[in-house]
């Protein structure tokens, strides 16, 4: 049986590649958007309290 092997990163360097994964997961998301709809404000969710 083998045991898993522990990663030998530094925290920077597993927080660069955290980073990285975000990045591309991000850019993934916002391919084909455009520019203008990029800077819409999202709508405003009701408050729980509007019908008080």
């Amino acid at each position: 049986m083998t045991t898993p092997q522990l990663s030998t990163a530094t925290e920077r360097d597993a927080l660069c590649g955290f980073l990285d994964k975000q990045r591309a997961a991000l850019l993934r998301t916002l391919d084909g958007v455009s520019e203008e709809d990029a800077r819409k404000a999202p709508p405003r969710a009701p408050s729980p309290c509007s019908e008080c």
